[in-house]
């Protein structure tokens, strides 16, 4: 028993921790840059070979492609049941095997793509303009890509930045370059191409090309190509850079003043409870040094429902211990009962052990399982127990009474927590993302009754076999339990079985009555009378979302 509490203990503790648990994405996605492609030429070039290059291979359900200036990228739809990681790398070897590619076009990069699971929001929000809010927003990116742990951020809520680039005529001339040299130049040095998800110790960390100009800084030292005077020209010589954002009209705001939004997310194994602490921490403290008239908050949080289904676990395995032992108190006696309650946490821990094994997450969905199986965690160390003091009171010794006892009801209890588990099976090969999000309830379920019926087995006999079993000296627990006992059995000989018998008696009658009872309820359902689900259950959200479409042609001051 110690073993399995020592080691479910450690398991616990190193189980990742997540809003809802990981559902591969079977999708394969290829990005191709060309410097200097128009998007036709990508599409006819790029986009086009690859697709006929992959489109026999087996377990391709859908595939979708893109083109756009410098690059295009192609996407492929796995099969359920098809490995999406070995299919990849055959679209990888029939990619590299493309010979007709222009030479100025890249190696194809090829990746499987991972979902990201959003952890909370940060948003900065007050009583500035947009480029200050989004410089602000870049010092917190940094701030807070440079915490070990956290990995994956966007910004979202404000217009895309924009590098305005207005070249002077006279400037060309004077060096002899033309646009279309600077034009090329500028896509040279400019293509972003991602560079996928590296997986670390630390978690999964995403890569992407450098060497790219991004800053105004950057775009006004690219070097043009070799001018008619000789040397290099810089972009700075011939044109004006400037900091701006794109046309698009975007507003947003945050109690009523201009904000921006810091979307955090979780990547691999990374713990959603980790990142929330430690971005909670970090805001706490930069809130300390913000510009006057400026704020953070913390939006959106996901890790409140993970903490509040975590508690509720507890709170739930904390009363089932404290009813458990209550209830065997008032007919066993009090050790007894307290080996039996001690059967949750060895279950629990012994699930968690299994759980580290099978790479299970704690999410709601494993702790709502936890939370099911609770109410019938204990059922067979209740019934060992019982027949344990049942022998006992005959007068027979307590090891005698362990054994014997034990040996009585293990067959039905056996194949009664078998039954149990055989019946939650089935869901482990649900199919479609529905399977992928439920298979953790079975994942919990069976290894929590598994290790139960161990522990009743094979644990508990020998606890109850330290035991005494003979009648206590009279004090108020005793007699408390000989009300309880008469009682029960004044209420088994008055009520019970005469209500028994006559079932009996007119075994017809109360078939029929339950037959009725049970067309009465179909019929409820079948004509809607009763509410019912089908498939996943409209559950109010805690925030309000309003969506209003004005007419074509509207301003967008007017929204």
């Amino acid at each position: 028993m110690g073993m399995i509490l020592i080691g479910g203990f450690f398991s616990m503790r190193n189980l990742k921790m997540q809003l809802f648990p990981e559902i591969e994405m079977q999708q394969i996605a290829i990005w191709v840059a060309y410097p200097g492609g128009a998007p036709n030429e990508v599409e006819e070039a790029v986009c086009i070979p690859i697709e006929d290059s992959v489109w026999d291979l087996t377990g391709i359900k859908e595939m979708a492609a893109g083109a756009g200036e410098s690059g295009g990228w192609v996407m492929i739809e796995v099969d359920r049941g098809k490995d999406v990681r070995e299919l990849a790398d055959e679209v990888k070897a029939r990619v590299d095997s493309i010979t007709t590619f222009p030479k100025d076009v890249e190696k194809p990069f090829i990746w499987v793509l991972a979902p990201k699971f959003q952890v909370m929001d940060v948003v900065i929000h007050g009583d500035c303009d947009e480029k200050s809010l989004r410089f602000l927003a870049n010092r917190v990116w940094d701030d807070l890509a440079a915490i070990p742990g956290i990995t994956q951020i966007e910004i979202s809520g404000v217009r895309h930045p924009q590098i305005d680039i207005e070249v002077s005529e006279r400037a060309l001339r004077e060096h002899g370059l033309s646009f279309e040299q600077v034009a090329t130049a500028l896509r040279r040095s400019s293509v972003d191409i991602p560079g996928g998800v590296a997986e670390t110790p630390s978690g999964d960390t995403l890569i992407r090309t450098i060497g790219k100009a991004r800053k105004r800084s950057e775009f006004e030292e690219i070097d043009l190509l070799a001018s008619d005077k000789g040397g290099h020209v810089s972009l700075r010589e011939i044109a004006k850079v400037k900091d701006d954002f794109g046309e698009e009209k975007l507003y947003t705001k945050f109690e009523g003043k201009p904000a921006i939004t810091l979307r955090i997310f979780r990547a691999g194994n990374q713990s959603t409870l980790d990142i929330s602490d430690k971005v909670k921490d970090y805001v706490k403290t930069k809130r300390l040094s913000l510009p006057d008239g400026v704020d953070m908050t913390i939006w959106q949080d996901s890790s409140f429902y993970l903490r509040g289904r975590l508690n509720m676990m507890l709170e739930n395995a904390g009363w089932g211990l404290v009813l458990v032992f209550c209830v065997l108190a008032l007919f066993l006696r009090p050790s007894l009962a307290i080996w039996v309650a001690i059967g949750i946490p060895v279950s629990f821990m012994g699930a968690f052990m299994v759980m580290g094994v099978m790479d299970t997450s704690i999410n709601l969905v494993s702790l709502f399982a936890f939370i099911v199986v609770l109410g019938i965690l204990v059922d067979d160390a209740i019934v060992v127990a019982e027949s344990v003091y049942s022998h006992g009171r005959k007068g027979v010794t307590s090891l005698q009474a362990s054994i014997t006892g034990t040996h009585a009801v293990a067959m039905p209890v056996t194949f009664g927590v078998l039954t149990s588990i055989v019946a939650i099976a089935p869901m482990l090969f649900l199919p479609g993302w529905l399977g992928e999000l439920m298979k953790d309830i079975p994942l919990v379920v069976m290894p929590v009754l598994a290790f139960s019926l161990v522990e009743s087995k094979f644990i508990l006999p020998y606890h109850l076999s330290l035991c005494r079993f003979d009648k206590p000296a009279g004090n108020f627990l005793t007699r408390t339990q000989e009300r309880v006992a008469k009682g029960l059995e004044r209420f088994i000989e008055k009520v019970y079985s005469p209500f028994l018998d006559k079932c009996l008696a007119h075994r017809y009658l109360t078939l029929s009555i339950f037959a009725g009872i049970l067309a009465i309820t179909i019929g409820l359902l079948r004509g809607g009378h009763v509410p019912s689900v089908k498939g996943v259950a409209e559950v109010p959200s805690d925030y309000i979302r309003l969506s209003i479409v004005m007419h074509d042609g509207m301003p967008a001051e007017a929204t």
